[in-house]
């Protein structure tokens, strides 16, 4: 169409034998090397020719390139055919890509090139559906380049005929959301077809009259909220109508350009209409707003915490666990398929005017409420990229049917686990990623897609060493029962005894790694740490102090008791900062123990000095049963054993005994009441008790006791309790 040429009888336009325009393909080209030496600066253009065959007479007229993108050794060439160059003969049709990049070009094998009219029509896009014919406004056919009467326009709009569309007095409507262009042949919109550069305008022509006495005019009663620009496509009633309620039920007409840029830029004008509109009191839209439910994504995912990834490599790997990818399809079918609308004509009934979306994370908290962890607000004309609390986004949701929509839900292992939030069914952390596109009206429901991710961290104990692992332990010390014990009996080290253990010996090994080499090959594992227990004393490494190495745990002081329990944690650090913490005992058990003693007697009235010999009864076993300890009747001593000398590393120099008397009743009674000069006592160093009674006879016997303490330095001390009999009769 063209404004300037119609026919002067009638002001019909003349038809335009060529637009000059095509849609665009996009064509892949693999590039051989792939690593051809190519870059910004290469040109990229068509030849094309009248013979089958590669000879001289290049042509570059066949094919235009619209845009180009080369990456990984495949050049994609938007490209679109210039209708006039096309010949009779198909054979001689074809064309190749060369790309310039010097003075030699690399040049592709030929294709062939097709070719077929379509037709075009200017369609109400509210009520057009796709794959049926078009509904359209009131088509004109006529150059308005004599003017634009109010009896020119009566020619396709009568007074009586309907409106196209309505709009509260109150409120606008943008006619840049009804409008769009459409082929009744293909039944689809021209931008799902691949076409490009169309473009609207809109004019509010100057008379519209009513069919009353004043022949009122309607085109007064609207006018356009914001810029008086012809892209300008939202109505309004006009500011000077007080209080707006005249023109209720008014019915002013907007006429609206189509144009097309063609395949060499120029912008022409392809269809033309009248839009009707009505004036309405109440909202032309009532009514309740469809309800179309949630629309998932996919199934949920279940994900193992340690198969997960760092960064965005969810969209990259073979996991299928981590991630969901809406390709242009499924966009097609969840998204505009249930608002049964196209690419191009979704954004007029969805988004408001900026055409905003929300994105929303929830997961569900320990207390079972629903946490909300993002929430944003995006636009569709930007794509959208979040990476944030472990979730990643990435969402292209295109008004252009020539580019690519996708929307890519991801997880990484920065993600947190059931250990931070609720354990659902099982399945560890529950989260809901819901992208939700508002409707702007009754006439479609809000689109809500939600993906569920599950994500669980197995946080259980290292398996412990079966060899030494005992699940309680009943101390015998204190008498309490331990849980999860690891019972230390020693070992030899540097040369002599000492209750130690290296920790790696108190778990199994995995896969023939001990727990400090398995835990550093744990995908998601940050850190292991092991620490005493606070208020654990008495060892080392240093209670206060952690450690993430293979170390030797170990009693500082000479075990005074039959055993001591010390408590022992560790803590697993994960990438998400998550932190799994253990706690077990290490049972150090006194490796010697008292042996049996039958005592002494001592005659409690004879006449001067009595002495008696403890050191004979002295005597120390290990475990076993095997002595230690005890007295050598030829050195008159007490000497260690061949296996303490040879099995424990003793040596006398850390040997060391000390006598005392055990101050009990008897012990109490004698001292207390015997005479001034009378003596009981016992040589700390060599044992021996003497007994001296002045003058008066006992008349009783008194049963002592005395300890023997055996001290094995910086290893055990041993108490030997020797019985001691003052009695009154001579034995």
């Amino acid at each position: 169409m063209d404004e300037t040429k119609y026919n002067t009888a009638n002001n019909a336009f003349k038809e335009q034998s060529d637009w000059g325009k095509s849609n665009v393909v996009a064509m892949n080209y693999r590039l051989n090397p792939e690593d051809a030496n190519v870059d910004a600066k290469t040109v990229y253009g068509f030849i094309d020719r009248k013979i089958t065959t590669r000879a001289a007479g290049d042509r570059t007229v066949l094919l235009n390139v619209d845009n180009k993108t080369v990456s990984d050794g495949v050049a994609v060439i938007d490209a679109t055919v210039n209708p006039n160059a096309l010949v009779e003969n198909q054979e001689y049709n074809i064309a190749a890509l060369q790309a310039w990049y010097g003075q030699t070009p690399l040049t592709s094998d030929y294709v062939h090139v097709t070719s077929e009219e379509i037709d075009l029509v200017l369609a109400d896009s509210v009520k057009t559906v796709q794959g049926e014919a078009a509904v359209t406004f009131y088509k004109r056919t006529q150059s308005i380049a004599k003017g634009e009467s109010d009896a020119f326009i009566k020619q396709f709009v009568a007074l009586d005929a309907e409106a196209n569309a309505a709009f509260k007095y109150t409120g606008t409507i943008n006619l840049k959301d009804y409008v769009g262009l459409y082929s009744d042949i293909k039944t689809d919109w021209l931008a799902e077809l691949g076409f490009k550069g169309m473009s609207y305008e809109f004019s509010i022509p100057e008379k519209y009259l009513a069919n009353d006495d004043e022949k009122t005019n309607q085109q007064w009663f609207i006018t356009k909220e914001g810029e008086n620009t012809l892209a300008n496509g939202v109505i309004k009633v006009n500011p000077e109508v007080v209080n707006g309620t005249p023109a209720i039920g008014r019915t002013p007409v907007v006429r609206v350009d189509a144009f097309l840029t063609s395949n060499n830029g120029a912008k022409k004008l392809v269809a033309s209409s009248y839009i009707k509109l009505s004036i309405t009191e109440e909202d032309p839209t009532p009514g309740t707003k469809p309800d179309y439910g949630t629309i998932n994504m996919s199934d949920p995912k279940a994900a193992d915490y340690h198969k997960l990834e760092s960064d965005d490599n969810a969209f990259t790997n073979a996991y299928p666990l981590d991630n969901v990818n809406m390709d242009y399809q499924a966009i097609n079918n969840k998204i505009y398929g249930t608002a049964k609308l196209t690419s191009t004509t979704f954004w007029n009934y969805y988004g408001g005017q900026d055409h905003k979306y929300n994105v929303l994370v929830t997961v569900t908290n320990k207390s079972g409420q629903e946490e909300t962890i993002i929430s944003e607000e995006v636009s569709q004309q930007t794509d959208v990229v979040i990476s944030n609390k472990g979730l990643l986004l990435n969402i292209k949701l295109n008004d252009d049917a020539t580019k690519t929509s996708a929307i890519k839900v991801g997880i990484n292992n920065l993600i947190k686990t059931q250990n931070t939030y609720k354990d659902i069914d099982g399945k560890g952390a529950k989260y809901s990623v819901k992208i939700i596109i508002p409707s702007n009206d009754n006439s479609h429901g809000d689109i809500k897609l939600e993906q569920i991710f599950y994500v669980k961290e197995e946080c259980v104990p290292y398996v412990y060493n079966p060899l030494y692992y005992n699940e309680t332990y009943k101390s015998l010390a204190d008498g309490k029962t331990y849980n999860d014990c690891i019972v230390i009996k020693g070992q030899n080290t540097s040369g002599h005894w000492e209750m130690s253990s290296v920790v790696s010996e108190h778990f199994a090994n995995m896969e023939g790694e001990n727990i400090f080499e398995y835990y550093n090959k744990v995908n998601n594992v940050n850190a292991l740490q092991f620490q005493w227990a606070s208020g654990i004393t008495g060892v080392t490494p240093d209670p206060l102090t952690s450690f993430n190495t293979d170390e030797t745990v170990k009693l500082t002081e000479a075990m005074t008791k039959r055993d001591d329990v010390k408590n022992m944690t560790y803590k697993v650090t994960l990438v998400n900062d998550e932190t799994c913490n253990f706690n077990y005992n290490i049972v150090f058990v006194n490796p010697f123990v008292a042996g049996t003693t039958n005592g002494i007697s001592i005659y409690g009235n004879g006449i001067g000095e009595n002495t008696g010999a403890t050191m004979p009864q002295v005597v120390v076993k290990d475990n076993e049963g095997s002595n230690i300890y005890s007295y050598n009747n030829t050195s008159k001593t007490l000497v260690l054993s061949s296996k303490a000398t040879d099995t424990y590393k003793l040596t006398n120099d850390i040997v060391s005994v000390e006598y005392a008397f055990v101050e009990n009743a008897a012990w109490t009674e004698l001292t207390s009441n015997m005479s001034k000069d009378s003596k009981l006592e016992v040589n700390d160093v060599t044992g021996v008790v003497t007994w001296k009674n002045q003058g008066s006879t006992l008349v009783k016997d008194y049963n002592l006791t005395v300890t023997a303490k055996v001290t094995f330095k910086d290893l055990s001390v041993v108490t030997c309790n020797i019985p001691v009999k003052l009695a009154k009769d001579a034995q």
